[in-house]
């Protein structure tokens, strides 16, 4: 029989007669029916890990999936184009079934803190299981992974508790979820990718307003609207304004462009809590005891009486201006704040609310009074320099208006402050997509 024949069963033999070398003899394997082994089955399971060791194996992992994010998103960039576009995609198509891009951000941050989480989990108990069975090679190997997983976790866990936080806010203060059909036709309507784009974040940033207005507590709010004719010159931008007249809050559409948020170092939802605020303290005007709806309206008539006898009416006043001073006042808009008074508390006069809504009503007229003084003073000159500039903006920040709105406008930029949104969670996905180098 050759040295090299296949058996009945088709598991390679030797004939032990003709077999003479030890060589040979190592290619002898059992017959299934066989009480006797000849075959020895060993697994190298390496020395066993040290702790200095074990963090060295960590660190790498860690280091090595932060190269090969570098690496996939050099070497393919179609891929990372991708992940990016439809990231991004979806995030700003959500406003057309009710749901704000912020939310969007923040429910994709929670789903990828969570993938990175358990994937933490699993490699942390395969880890435990190996050392306990002395299978350190296999150990190594989930160290390395547990070090790729902290990339994953570095990228998410930061931004968990706003994400938490946002969404658990939306679905106590935001609108109902569904088609907006609206924003839809707005959007169909729209000229162009860009007009169509704008339409989507005048959409998104309605959800946050209902929102914001919600969790504010207020039963009647103004309407919002997005006026293209305010000033936008980088000299005397003009972000957004709540109209005390009529009622409107006025944002600025410019305000949507991320370039415009980054050089006047704020964003949309921030000018909205501001100019919401100024909503409030004209309503308190209102409903003060002993004011009321006609106090307010010749507050504001004696505002614009001071400010044209300096000459200080803006051009886009005009018509407001000269229907409260020589017209039939109709531009003011009683029926809205009859709604306030009406389906709100009276705030008793004599009352620290009282001496609120009072310090509200000086700071109106300081603006074109005590505030005008006080910037004169200042000499500024034909070419004023940013120091000056920086002056100008104290003596407006602290009238009784605009401190508090500036407070309320502070505080909740640092409450979406690690707020997740469309540039973190590309990062997120392009972490979770990469997969760590072994060992």
């Amino acid at each position: 029989m050759p040295v090299n024949a296949i058996n009945s069963y088709g598991i390679e033999q030797v004939n032990l007669k003709e077999a003479t070398n030890k060589s040979e003899f190592s290619k002898v394997q059992s017959y299934p029916n066989d009480s006797y082994d000849f075959t020895t089955k060993t697994q190298n399971n390496g020395e066993k890990v040290s702790f200095s060791e074990g963090a060295k194996i960590i660190g790498k992992g860690f280091v090595n999936k932060v190269k090969e994010i570098a690496k996939s998103i050099i070497q393919h960039p179609i891929k990372t184009i991708g992940i990016a576009a439809g990231t991004a995609g979806a995030i700003a198509l959500l406003p057309l079934i009710g749901i704000s891009s912020a939310v969007g951000a923040s429910a994709l941050a929670v789903g990828f803190a969570g993938l990175a989480i358990g994937k933490t989990v699993s490699h942390t108990i395969k880890a435990i299981k190996h050392n306990n069975n002395g299978e350190y090679n296999n150990l190594r190997n989930d160290l390395n992974n547990i070090g790729g997983d902290c990339v994953d976790l570095a990228m998410s866990a930061p931004f968990l508790p706003k994400a938490i936080k946002t969404i658990r806010n939306n679905i106590k203060y935001g609108p109902s979820v569904g088609f907006n059909v609206e924003l839809f036709n707005n959007i169909k309507n729209a000229k162009g990718i860009g007009a169509k784009y704008l339409e989507l974040q005048k959409g998104n940033l309605r959800i946050n307003y209902e929102a914001m207005s919600n969790e504010m507590g207020l039963k009647v709010k103004p309407k919002l609207v997005f006026d293209d004719k305010m000033p936008s010159d980088l000299k005397c931008f003009m972000a957004g304004e709540y109209e005390p007249t009529t009622g409107i809050l006025k944002v600025n559409p410019k305000m949507l462009n991320k370039k415009m948020q980054i050089l006047l170092k704020t964003n949309p939802e921030e000018i909205l809590k501001h100019e919401l605020t100024h909503f409030q303290q004209f309503a308190d005007i209102a409903r003060t005891e002993g004011v009321g709806v006609n106090g307010l309206e010749n507050l504001i008539t004696k505002y614009y009486t001071k400010a044209e006898a300096i000459g200080a009416i803006p051009a886009d006043k005009a018509a407001l201006a000269d229907n409260l001073l020589h017209g039939d006042k109709s531009l003011f808009n009683r029926a809205f704040y009859d709604d306030i008074v009406k389906n709100t508390e009276t705030i008793t006069k004599g009352s620290p609310e009282a001496t609120l809504a009072q310090s509200y009503a000086d700071g109106l007229i300081a603006k074109v009074t005590t505030q005008i003084d006080e910037i004169k003073a200042l000499n500024l000159g034909m070419f004023p320099t940013a120091a000056d500039m920086k002056k100008v903006a104290e003596i407006y920040k602290k009238n009784p208006l605009e401190k508090p709105a500036f407070a309320a406008q502070d505080a909740y930029a640092a409450s979406i402050k690690m707020r997740p949104g469309t540039i973190a969670d590309v990062v997120m996905a392009e972490t979770a997509a990469t997969k760590n180098k072994k060992q």
